[in-house]
């Protein structure tokens, strides 16, 4: 009897782990019934984002070519004109030099008439020497004005012809012709513009770098802007070489960037498109937001610290690109290497624009939001680091100092 209960037991506990196992198969082969489903899901959305990306890169690579060939067409177009005021001028000053040559030769010859009789035995070099050198000297520029005028218009048609090849040269999606010189190995080629790559991201820091130098760039704008005005330009020169310095220190393969002939071409399409998209906001700004004339105004007040060929020469050699260095290179390049290509553009254009918080002035913080997301949408799309520092120079110089997006009311500095 006893015997019986025991393996009666025994049956029940076999049964009990049969029914257990069975429970943990069907639990196991629903949970990979589900991940085996949220891995499609996911690869279904990755390839969608992935076309999404690919449209928008090729996009944005031909809004930049039609650009480019919009801001050649301008160069060609004012080439021609200024070709055609100098012929013009030079024509004119022509013109109204001639009366004036023949005014002096009458004179010699009235000099002539009257003084030779008189001193017969002077000598023809005191009385003519001087006012023949004059009508000579006249003529002599006459004949340098025309020879002017004629180097002008050839340098005109340089001027065209090389817009032309550039504009062909980016139309076609080629690499723009450099000047070759005599090497002992083959020269490496520019970069092409039309067929945009992810920067190289293999020494971007970690996130304790970046940390420390957004932390560092925070503490820097809040001083330039909130210290004493008359030493604004000082400390921004100080910022610049300051966080440029850090970029070039944690990530040692921007000591290497270079500045290339398409480089410069790029840059100034980037620089064009920028400007156009700032006329265009700088007029809505004035219209919606109360506060942006004074704030504008504001912004300019700070030509007045400085002359302005030293403002520029800060701009161009320090300022520009130092913040490309810093900004682009250093902190998107560690976003990106981080949390991917474009998450890492949009929270490095967050991050530029959320900076400028510390100026209190809302149309800069907006500005500088708008001009860093243009910035790093292109270095996202592959354009070179050398292109964003000229494109970062022409547009600070341009609309800083030279070309306003609209007139400026003066305003005092404080």
């Amino acid at each position: 009897m006893g015997r019986t209960v025991g393996r009666g037991s025994r049956i029940a506990r076999g049964l009990a782990r049969r029914q257990r196992a069975r429970r943990l198969a069907l639990a196991s082969a629903s949970a990979a019934a589900a991940l085996a489903s949220e891995a499609a899901r996911l690869r279904v959305e990755s390839e969608a984002l992935g076309a999404q990306l690919r449209a928008e890169s090729e996009a944005l690579a031909a809004q930049l070519r039609a650009e480019s060939g919009a801001l050649a067409g301008q160069l060609r177009t004012g080439s021609a004109v200024l070709a055609g005021q100098v012929r013009t001028e030079s024509a004119a000053l022509a013109a109204r030099l001639a009366p004036v040559v023949e005014e002096a030769r009458r004179t010699v010859a009235v000099a002539e008439a009257r003084v030779r009789p008189a001193i017969p035995d002077a000598r023809p070099t005191i009385l003519e020497a001087r006012p023949a050198e004059a009508a000579q000297r006249l003529e002599a520029l006459v004949a340098d004005t025309g020879r002017l005028a004629d180097r002008a218009t050839a340098l005109a048609d340089r001027v065209r012809r090389a817009t032309a090849e550039a504009t062909a040269a980016i139309g076609a999606g080629a690499t723009l012709p450099v000047p070759r010189r005599p090497a002992r190995g083959p020269v490496p080629s520019a970069p092409s513009l039309s067929t945009p790559t992810a920067p190289s991201l293999d020494d971007a820091p970690g996130l304790g770098p970046l940390a420390l130098g957004l932390g560092a760039a925070q503490a820097c704008f809040a001083a330039t802007f909130r210290g004493p005005r008359a030493r604004f330009w000082d400390r921004m020169t100080l910022t610049g070489l300051a966080l440029g310095g850090y970029a070039l220190a944690v990530r040692p393969s921007l000591r290497g960037t270079r500045i290339r002939p398409s480089h410069v071409v790029a840059g100034a399409a980037s620089a064009a498109v920028l400007y156009g998209t700032f006329a265009v906001g700088d007029r809505l700004a004035r219209r919606i937001v109360p506060s942006a004339p004074g704030d504008i105004a504001e912004i300019y007040a700070l030509r007045d610290l400085r002359p302005r060929g030293e403002i520029a020469l800060r701009l161009v050699t320090v300022i520009g690109p130092a913040e490309e260095l810093f900004w682009r290179g250093l902190v998107q390049g560690a976003l990106m290497a981080r949390f991917g290509r474009w998450p890492g553009a949009a929270m490095a254009a967050a991050a530029y624009g959320g900076v400028h918080v510390v100026t209190g002035n809302f149309t800069l913080f907006g500005a500088a939001g708008i001009a860093g997301t243009h910035w790093c949408a292109l270095y996202a799309a592959g354009v070179p680091l050398g292109a964003l520092i000229v494109s970062h120079q022409l547009w600070d110089v341009w609309i800083f100092l030279l070309q306003p997006t609209s007139e400026v009311a003066p305003r005092a500095i404080d």
